[in-house]
């Protein structure tokens, strides 16, 4: 019988024990929950510091968390919005060294480009943004971040690598999105390598591509500056009153107009000298123009 009651006895305290774990591991698991939430809040109502701190005392008290990598994501998120550049870096950098094939591993990376080029480190900036290509998985930041890059090398004075990238970017089939201002500039790569003709070719393109889009209104812009410089006037004239027709957005239009006069001046035609002065006048009496438009077409 004694035997019987050890059996029993025995049991009894290996089915507590397994209770126990149970209820300790349940315990853990809502304590994470609860500690994950409450950063959460942080971030909702806008304490981004505070949040991101949160963030980062959670990845270290539950390393084997599974919610440790999404707290490293938010945390380095919270640094951004509140304007904590280094310490967003140093956040986004941990999560992507620890979990490498993270859903939001993408994100990340583009974060860091972005953050990297908004401090003017142009070309850290493109390397960032191109290590995107690298993450497992379809990225649907790829364009975006592609065409920053190609904007970065530009910046960086690596304008024959940013031609590389901004001509596959500058495919409407693959990246319908980021293709008109890719478009654009690929054309100002070219430019800067020498490749003036080229450069001219894909402005106008993107122009009759992409009449409606704002980037086809900086194109026309471009290539009345172009005209201008060679001595085309008549030409240039053409290019900066369809920018100014075409499209509303006002300080555009001033500035078309602005070009328009000064384009009227270096062709000698001084009706339309004093005719674009007075429209100028009459549409931005405050323009930052104003003056040399008094200066050359009225006073």
């Amino acid at each position: 019988m004694n035997i019987h009651y050890r059996a029993r006895r025995c049991v009894s305290i290996a089915v507590f024990a397994a209770f126990a774990v149970v209820l300790i591991a349940g315990a853990s698991t809502a304590g994470e929950s609860e500690d994950f939430r409450f950063a959460k809040r942080l971030q909702r109502d806008k304490m981004f510091v505070a949040a991101a701190e949160e963030f980062l005392r959670f990845s270290e008290k539950y390393p084997a968390s599974t919610l440790r990598a999404p707290a490293l994501f938010s945390a380095g998120e919270c640094w951004m919005q509140a304007g904590r550049a280094d310490d967003a870096l140093s956040s986004f950098e941990r999560q992507l060294a620890d979990y490498p094939g993270d859903e939001n591993a993408c994100r990340a990376r583009f974060y860091r480009g972005t953050i990297l080029k908004a401090l003017k480190r142009f070309r850290e900036a493109a390397d960032e943004l191109m290590t995107i290509l690298e993450v497992p998985g379809s990225c649907p930041l790829e364009g975006r971040a592609l065409l920053e890059a190609g904007e970065c090398l530009i910046a960086a004075g690596d304008p024959r690598e940013a031609v590389t990238i901004l001509r596959r970017v500058s495919d409407p089939a693959r990246y319908p999105d980021q293709a008109p201002r890719a478009g654009y500039s690929l054309a100002v790569a070219l430019e800067k390598t020498g490749r003036d003709l080229e450069a001219e070719k894909i402005l106008k393109e993107t122009v009759d591509r992409y009449p409606k889009s704002p980037v086809a209104a900086l194109a026309m812009m471009k290539l009345g500056d172009r005209a201008s410089a060679r001595g085309g006037y008549d030409e240039a004239a053409v290019f900066f009153r369809k920018a100014a027709d075409d499209h509303k957005e006002d300080s555009l239009r001033e500035k078309a107009i602005s070009k328009l006069i000064e384009a009227a001046r270096g062709a000698g035609d001084e009706k339309t000298v004093l005719k674009t002065s007075e429209e100028y006048l009459k549409l931005f009496p405050g323009g930052a123009g104003r003056f040399r438009a008094y200066e050359l077409g009225i006073y």
